[in-house]
């Protein structure tokens, strides 16, 4: 009922009352895993408002509640691993260097690789790759996007990140393929001439020569990457 009230509340008016509410979701770490799914739903979605008005104010600790509930979640049927994976997405389409931190701190794209992929993640991917190619409208130090260039360009990561854009997102199959070519190109286009390219391009080449496109349709169902 809390989380209800606040999410249907016309206007956040005052620091104080956006501070109990950063306040409330940062406790969430200590609720049980077990607790109703619904109650995470509930503050996401307060807190995907508050990033939309506010994300630079986003707390280090808040977000890191964020990230752990996609962990957590990740494997339910349930929707809070969603949920979380679209604020996460949405404050790294802002820039936020906060979520960046969080992010790479969490090693969330080598979690990824380890736990398969969710249609889901194609976004987060897209909002974590837009500072790169978008320096000008980046909120990112320029070293700071330069020392996570570097990070996304080792063979593992970059495997990783092109095949959750190679996956897509099959619940919206009219626009997919376009999303998908884009992406790949936007990609490439950030160091095309890194050397971690030629291990992506053997890996996935060794994929499509094994499995054909069916590694990429098991992915958004399938737990692992063998």
């Amino acid at each position: 009922m809390v989380f209800q009230g606040i999410l249907y509340h016309d206007e956040f008016s005052t620091l104080e009352a956006n501070t109990a509410i950063f306040n409330i979701l940062d406790t969430m770490k200590s609720v049980q895993q077990e607790a109703d799914a619904d109650l995470y739903i509930h503050a996401l979605q307060v807190y995907s408002r508050l990033v939309h008005m506010q994300w630079h104010v986003m707390s280090h600790e808040s977000l890191e509640v964020v990230v752990n509930l996609m962990f957590d979640h990740y494997n339910s049927n349930n929707l809070v691993s969603k949920q979380a994976g679209s604020v996460i997405a949405r404050c790294l389409d802002k820039g936020s260097p906060t979520m960046y931190s969080v992010f790479h701190a969490l090693q969330c794209l080598e979690y990824f690789g380890h736990h398969g992929y969710r249609p889901w993640l194609a976004k987060i991917i897209e909002g974590y790759l837009f500072s790169f190619g978008h320096h000008s409208k980046s909120h990112l130090e320029v070293s700071v996007i330069q020392e996570h260039i570097e990070y996304l360009h080792t063979s593992g990561i970059l495997f990783n990140v092109c095949s959750i854009l190679a996956v897509g997102d099959p619940y919206h199959l009219c626009t997919c393929k376009k999303r998908i070519k884009k992406n790949i190109l936007s990609l490439v286009q950030i160091q095309q001439n890194a050397s971690a390219w030629g291990e992506c391009h053997r890996r996935l080449q060794q994929l499509l020569e094994e499995d054909g496109m069916d590694f990429f349709h098991q992915q958004t169902y399938v737990n692992g990457i063998k």
